[in-house]
């Protein structure tokens, strides 16, 4: 049976599978692996530092999605929280083993090793629950994420936003001549009409999740979340419509 991009489903399972082992073949390469240890000193970003001051417990147990090579990892020890840090790439777990005192495990995001209710808060940085795939992994490990959080535990993550796809904000000359590019390469290989899309504006990323604030808000619901706040840079127009959203949501 063909779906609504004339794909069978064996081969939209194939193209997740491909898209999934560019992303992590990537994350693998020794010189990735050494930019990101290089990117590390830029510590936390803006929202990401608000939604730990604001949303976070001042202590306990924290779970650090996607670590990459620390960045977030090593303010996190600094501020005293028990840190876990995880990656689906060894290369980048053993870089955050070595930069930090947290301890640092290969895992994958849709398949914790960890009890039910052992976390305080987890952080997923830098977009990365959106280079899950195929797309029923990313839903999966909101679930799996939600699992291993205690009743009340706070999830903070960024999130590629397709309404930026969309409505170019502020619509410049050169915004909108991105997003005519965005939109011919998507239509050429076939994401149209799904959840996956080729960022092409990005040139260190491949296919990954596009959503909006209304499918994460119920994908978060049904996966046992609370959403708390879409947390902006500069005030409401850019907590909807940058090139990502933030949200902090409550088990």
């Amino acid at each position: 049976m063909l779906n609504k991009d004339g794909l069978n489903e064996t081969e939209r399972l194939r193209r997740g599978s491909m898209d999934a082992r560019h992303n992590a073949d990537h994350y693998e390469d020794p010189e990735t692996v050494a930019l990101y240890a290089d990117f590390r000193a830029e510590g936390l970003f803006d929202r990401e530092a608000r939604a730990i001051a604001e949303f976070f417990p001042e202590s306990g147990r924290i779970l650090d999605l996607g670590c990459g090579a620390g960045r977030t990892t090593a303010p996190l020890r600094e501020k005293g929280y028990d840190v876990t840090a995880i990656d689906v790439s060894a290369p980048m777990a053993r870089e955050t083993a070595r930069a930090t005192d947290a301890d640092c495990l290969t895992a994958d995001a849709s398949r914790l090793p960890f009890r039910e209710n052992v976390f305080d808060a987890a952080l997923f940085s830098s977009k990365g629950l959106d280079e899950l795939q195929p797309p029923n992994a990313r839903y999966t490990a909101l679930r799996e994420i939600r699992r291993v959080l205690r009743p009340g535990g706070r999830f903070a993550f960024s999130t590629h936003n397709v309404l930026r796809q969309l409505v170019p904000f502020p619509p410049t000359p050169g915004a909108l001549a991105d997003r005519v590019r965005f939109w011919l390469a998507n239509v050429r290989e076939g994401h149209v009409g799904t959840e996956y899309k080729h960022d092409i504006l990005d040139k260190e990323e491949g296919v990954v999740y596009f959503g909006d604030p209304l499918s994460e808000y119920r994908q978060l619901r049904a996966s046992g979340f609370r959403v708390l706040e879409f947390l902006g840079k500069h005030g409401l127009p850019s907590a909807y419509l940058g090139p990502e959203y933030f949200v902090v949501a409550e088990a």
